[in-house]
């Protein structure tokens, strides 16, 4: 059996042991042998799903076209291969390769996300208090979580919040995220 048959026949079975969608799989089976068993190598240590594979698949045809980097050199990039290498659980693998994809797919989000994070980080708010995002940056919305045990706790969180809302860190935050859209 040649080693593309070879791949074919393996392809096939992990889409129907894992029962992946039709449309999923039509794209899957289209890729050149290189990308296909790149993500089949993906698929099997992380145990993708259909819907998994979907978003993976249609984020990689997006960075082939639009920076003719495919699939195989997106998905054996050094940070990826070291991810899966890493003493790490299933879900924490799975979500730091989709977000590796997703930084390449969507580059000028992922800068902006790590503006944010850094701004955040400026503001110096402490342990006790955490500053959420929307999903992917859509919408306009912040969530601001204070987590505290002790009146004193409260007292120096809303202190720091204070102080970066007088300084202008939250308004530049929120000028920030204005960019997104």
């Amino acid at each position: 059996m040649s080693r593309d048959r070879a791949l074919d026949t393996a392809v096939r079975a992990y889409i129907a042991d894992r029962h992946i969608g039709a449309v999923v799989a039509a794209r899957w089976l289209r890729w050149s042998p290189a990308d296909a068993a790149a993500l089949l190598d993906i698929a099997e240590a992380l145990a993708l799903g259909s819907n998994q594979l979907g978003e993976l698949t249609e984020w990689l045809e997006d960075i082939a076209a639009r920076d003719a980097l495919g699939p195989a050199a997106v998905l054996g990039a050094a940070e990826i291969r070291g991810i899966l290498a890493a003493p790490l659980g299933r879900s924490d693998k799975l979500k730091r390769v989709k977000a590796r994809v997703r930084a390449v797919r969507y580059p000028r989000l992922a800068a902006l996300e790590r503006n944010l994070d850094a701004d955040v980080r400026a503001l110096d708010l402490g342990p006790g208090v955490t500053v959420r995002f929307p999903p992917g940056l859509d919408g306009d919305e912040v969530t601001v979580e204070v987590r505290v045990r002790r009146a004193a706790q409260l007292r120096d969180a809303v202190e720091r919040l204070a102080r970066a809302l007088d300084a202008g860190g939250f308004d530049r935050v929120f000028s920030r995220l204005d960019e997104a859209t």
